[in-house]
């Protein structure tokens, strides 16, 4: 007797192929939903440590040095208030009994000059807007003119509202001499991206709330003795401490999200007047 060889139907092979498909799309969205995961926690173990190697690097340039301002206040036009930058002098001796405050020069001799300032700043190359926030002024240095605009249509930093305004940057060490002149010829970059955001329906304003938190989150603040704000333009004698918040921020076009490093630290004027 001759035994018959029996195959499988097309139905079978049908629903075959539809389970293995199936079983195959899953384990697709698991490895694909590990990588982003892990592409995630990569990006923002890079913020942390650009974060921290920015902080280190402010600290170095402020601990011993003297605050001439703050730019908080600035006439305008048009008016408006930032905090996205310092500016200070180093002390270079004593003459006559009087401190001598200066700065280098920043061209290849670094020669320190009596009157001579830097200014550490924020300055944007790029923006990111969401539906109903104000559109993007120009506000010379921090917000130069042709910036490149990412329109989006999400929330981005999960603050429950469509209203932000985001800018994104470096933060630079500019020189200036003893007449308040800078020389953009030797700027140098000290930090990259970080990111600021400015006050709801207030463009100029950068100091707005950039985590989603509710709070405001200023780059520079002087602070007294009991670490109360000194709010004037022009430092004063009661400064003795700088807040330094730095956001490092990427923008995840993909998962729609800000991803965003913070790093805050009170720099101890050594040397404050």
């Amino acid at each position: 007797m001759r035994s018959r060889k029996q195959g499988l139907t097309l139905l079978e092979v049908m629903i075959a192929t539809a389970v293995l498909a199936v079983m195959v799309g899953l384990a697709f969205m698991v490895h694909a939903s590990g990588m982003t995961a892990a592409d995630e926690a990569r990006t923002r173990a890079d913020l942390t440590v650009r974060g921290r190697m920015a902080i280190d690097r402010v600290r170095q340039e402020l601990q011993f040095a003297r605050i001439v301002s703050i730019e908080n206040d600035i006439a305008g036009p048009p008016a408006y208030h930032d905090h996205t930058g310092v500016r200070y002098q180093v002390a270079m001796g004593i003459v006559g009994g009087v401190p001598l405050y200066g700065y280098r020069t920043g061209d290849a001799s670094q020669a320190m000059v009596a009157g001579r300032s830097a200014t550490i700043r924020f300055v944007a190359d790029e923006v990111v807007r969401e539906p109903n926030a104000p559109a993007p002024i120009v506000i010379l240095p921090a917000i130069p003119a042709g910036l490149k605009v990412h329109r989006v249509n999400y929330d981005v930093n999960g603050d429950g509202d469509l209203d932000d305004l985001f800018y994104l940057g470096n933060l630079v060490l500019q020189f200036i001499d003893a007449s308040g002149t800078v020389d953009p010829s030797k700027d140098t970059k000290i930090a990259g991206k970080l990111a600021v955001r400015s006050q709801p329906g207030l463009a100029q304003d950068l100091d707005g709330d950039v985590n989603g938190d509710g709070v405001d989150d200023p780059m520079f603040i002087m602070l007294d003795a009991d670490n109360n704000e000194v709010p004037n333009l022009a430092a004063s004698a009661a400064t003795r401490k700088v807040r330094v918040t730095l956001y490092h921020a990427y923008l995840d076009t993909r998962r729609k999200k800000l991803l965003i490093s913070r790093n805050q630290e009170e720099i101890r004027l050594e040397n404050p007047q």
